[in-house]
């Protein structure tokens, strides 16, 4: 898919009631007598700020090709960012607000009749990024999440698997059964003698907890998990070599969701209603809080975020290869056995095999690139293409409430942050790999019929 130069778009809408301005009329305050207005207030707008939407756009164009019948069409695209911001400036809502304090009664009231609006913008830590929508410049948007190398890792991983189990692992692990097997005794033994009233261990509970902690998130967790991915793969061995016997040398499409987040923070609470208007007038209808404020607000933040992939691969095995001559003999079934146990000795289980590797990998992904080249040369793993998608919508809402002496009016006003994007993979062998193609790399795309117009990004 030919790509053209990258290219940035952008509407900028200006939006809100045009009379909510300085110096125009927000509302009157009126004054009864014997249920009949004696004398009326004006109060006006204060303030220049305006309601905004931002709506811009980063892609690449696509480039269309002539074939034999004319202009092809692209079903797919490259990177994709969208952002929608909208800030409400200069937004109103009507009230209607009376006092009714010691000695006031309904034909002898003072009664405010109009708008309140143009919410306070200054309390939230990010106003001034919502105010411009963040500026023009992708490259570090403050307003747009960024799409990290773990979130392309989990993308990758959502290749099919052809090894269901790591039976070699598992057998290398044994050797440390014995060593597991006495801690977790030594550990139920403690805990025994606490529940009898032997409290005598009590001051090493710190380190032992960490010691059992360890043993149990780096011993046991991912033994178990090994013994119950090869229990696993014994009862559905048919099932499974018959999956991967189907998918073999075949394209397959796969999805998944990597990360769903819902929040709901609260940023912080002021005092004052922080509306405008904001006279005398106003207060003098309002039961005062024992802070001598008229209302208070609050600012709230709810986040909706959801990161998924998409993506269509391919591998080759010659050992599920039902043209193979020897495809029903005893070595070809042997071999299948292996791999779907995870018994070939490559990279990978080198790699857990290691020293401590489960620790490196707990701050890096080195094991999930040992095991993407593995995949890569060994299994002739690619994608014909690879698409990580994330999208976020923040929503800040400002609750204001003014203490009329007739009740308690609660506004809300909202500002929206919407961001789209679309990452497709730098080449058939995932993200950000950098650099040219090996030889061999473009071997293996030439075996699987993907040489010709294999399109490639450097990162």
């Amino acid at each position: 898919m030919p790509l053209g130069p990258p290219r940035f778009r952008e509407v900028v809408t200006k939006l809100g009631d045009k009379s909510v301005k300085p110096g125009s009329l927000a509302g009157k305050v009126n004054t009864y007598t014997n249920g009949k207005i004696t004398s009326t207030v004006n109060l006006n707008w204060t303030g220049s700020q305006t309601s905004i939407r931002y709506q811009r756009c980063w892609d690449i164009t696509n480039v269309p090709e002539r074939g034999a019948r004319g202009l092809k069409t692209f079903r797919s695209g490259g990177n994709l960012t969208i952002l929608d911001c909208t800030v409400p400036g200069n937004d109103r809502a009507p009230v209607v607000g009376s006092n009714f304090g010691s000695g006031v009664s309904w034909d002898n009231r003072r009664e405010y009749v109009g708008f309140f609006g143009q919410p306070i913008l200054s309390d939230d830590p990010s106003q001034s990024q919502y105010a411009t929508g963040g500026g023009s410049v992708l490259l570090n948007h403050p307003l747009i999440p960024t799409i990290t190398s773990s979130m392309e890792n989990a993308a990758w991983n959502i290749r099919p698997k052809i090894e269901k189990a790591s039976l070699a692992n598992a057998i290398y692990e044994l050797k440390d059964v014995p060593d597991m097997l006495r801690q977790t005794s030594k550990f139920f033994s403690d805990a025994w003698n606490d529940l009898s009233g032997n409290f005598g261990g009590i001051r090493q509970l710190p380190g032992r907890a960490s010691e059992d902690f360890l043993a149990f998130q780096f011993g046991w967790k991912p033994f178990v998990s090994d013994i119950a991915s090869i229990c696993d793969a014994v009862i559905f061995s048919e099932q499974y070599i018959n999956d991967i016997i189907a998918a073999n040398n075949t394209w397959v499409k796969r999805s998944r969701s990597l990360e769903v987040e819902d929040t709901t923070t609260k940023i912080g609470s002021f005092l004052g209603y922080g509306l405008s208007p904001s006279a005398l007038d106003i207060f003098q209808l309002c039961k005062l809080d024992s802070s001598g404020a008229a209302g208070r607000r609050e600012l709230w933040q709810d986040v909706h975020r959801r990161v998924w992939a998409v993506g269509e691969f391919k591998f080759y095995r010659p050992e599920f290869t039902p043209l193979d001559p020897g495809f029903l003999g005893q070595i070809k079934y042997v071999n299948r056995l292996i791999t779907l146990y995870g018994l070939r000795i490559n990279p990978t289980h080198l790699w857990a095999a290691i020293p401590w590797s489960w620790l490196i990998d707990w701050f890096t992904n080195t094991g999930d690139l040992i095991r993407r080249i593995d995949e890569q040369y060994n299994d002739g793993m690619v994608s014909k293409y690879l698409y990580i998608m994330q999208q976020k919508l923040v929503t800040v809402r400002s609750i204001h409430s003014i203490f009329f002496w007739s009740g308690t009016k609660n506004l809300t006003f909202e500002r929206t942050i919407s961001s789209k994007q679309r990452r497709f993979a730098d080449s058939p062998y995932g993200f950000v790999l950098g650099g040219s193609l090996s030889a061999t790399q473009f071997s293996i795309l030439g075996a699987l019929g993907l040489s010709r117009n294999v399109h490639f990004t450097r990162s």
